[in-house]
């Protein structure tokens, strides 16, 4: 099967700039707004809510047999589009389950272990970072489906 660079780009670029910003917010000295309790809980919210609004949209694409859902599912892309859903899903699954550990123990952690807090911070921020490039992916794959089927 033959890869395009479109293809590479999609795998692994999110994957790279999250990993440079979560080095950078790691070692940067500046970078009090991680240990507060509200940038966690942002956090939280956002990725429990894009949790449950992706869960529900592929449950929605996978079992309904709608018009609309079928002439989706005869898309090239659809497999794609499946993809990149489960993918963002189970990031910000991650995400959510990572950021509620991080509010219930930061009490502890920032009294005894500021590291392992700044270490579970800047990959918080990373995983967040992948999850909102791979969102921005989904959707553009959704749309160019959606466009693709209305000039038809």
């Amino acid at each position: 099967m033959n890869k395009t660079l479109n293809y590479y780009f999609e795998l692994y670029l999110p994957k790279i700039i999250g990993i440079v910003v979560g080095v950078y917010f790691y070692f940067h000295p500046t970078n009090k707004f991680m240990f507060d309790d509200t940038f966690f809980d942002k956090i939280l919210v956002f990725s429990t809510t894009l949790f449950g609004f992706l869960l529900a949209v592929l449950t929605l694409l996978i079992q309904s047999n709608s018009k609309t859902v079928e002439a989706l599912k005869e898309a090239k892309a659809f497999p794609r589009l499946i993809v990149a859903n489960k993918h963002v899903v189970y990031l910000s699954g991650m995400l959510a389950l990572l950021s509620l550990l991080i509010i219930s123990v930061n009490e502890i952690w920032m009294v005894s272990k500021l590291g392992l807090l700044k270490l579970f911070a800047s990959f918080s921020v990373s995983i967040l970072i992948i999850l909102i490039i791979d969102t921005t992916i989904f959707l553009i794959i959704f749309y160019r489906i959606i466009l693709n089927d209305a000039r038809k």
